[in-house]
């Protein structure tokens, strides 16, 4: 591919250039060149950068779009449920390690919360100061989910945690959240 070749090149000439050799004859640039300036550098450095990945795309420029999430039965035959209860960003992560995210979107948690909301297993429930929250409704708690008091950086708050039984119940039914 003629231009795959002409990128190769040119990236040749960066690598030299980035460091300190004349690409024309193989020889070092004098230390007062402006080739040789710190912040020209990490320009070189950086265009070099760009043009790595550019070559290692095949020659292009721009992402792909990315399809929405999907992934195969088999992979979720395979999930790692955790036997401690997890929030459903932990959740949300051992799925999204399933699949290749250079070629689907992140599964997200907005879909599972509405989802969730739409089989009255989780409810909005009204906080000590009058904000509204989340938090599991009986039919949730009967499912495995439970509401815990944990400390963050920011102090004390409360989460939804999800127990092996609850993970399952999101996997069994994970098609449905899409």
């Amino acid at each position: 591919m003629k231009d795959l070749d002409s990128l190769l090149k040119t990236k040749t000439c960066l690598e030299k250039l980035a460091n300190g050799i004349n690409p024309t004859n193989n020889q070092p640039i004098d230390d007062d060149h402006i080739l040789n300036d710190v912040r020209v550098l990490r320009c070189l450095f950086n265009a070099l950068d760009v043009l790595s990945c550019v070559i290692q795309n095949g020659g292009t420029i721009a992402n792909r779009k990315r399809r929405e999430f999907t992934i195969e039965q088999e992979k979720l035959e395979n999930f790692p449920y955790s036997e401690q209860s997890i929030t459903m960003s932990v959740f949300l992560r051992k799925i999204n390690e399933l699949v290749d995210l250079n070629e689907v979107k992140k599964l997200t948690r907005r879909g599972i919360i509405e989802k969730l909301l739409e089989m009255k297993l989780l409810e909005d429930a009204q906080g000590r100061y009058g904000q509204v929250r989340l938090c599991p409704s009986q039919l949730g708690i009967e499912m495995g989910m439970t509401m815990e008091k944990r400390m963050g950086y920011k102090g004390s708050h409360y989460g939804i945690y999800y127990s092996k039984k609850a993970q399952e119940f999101l996997i069994d039914n994970l098609q449905m959240f899409l």
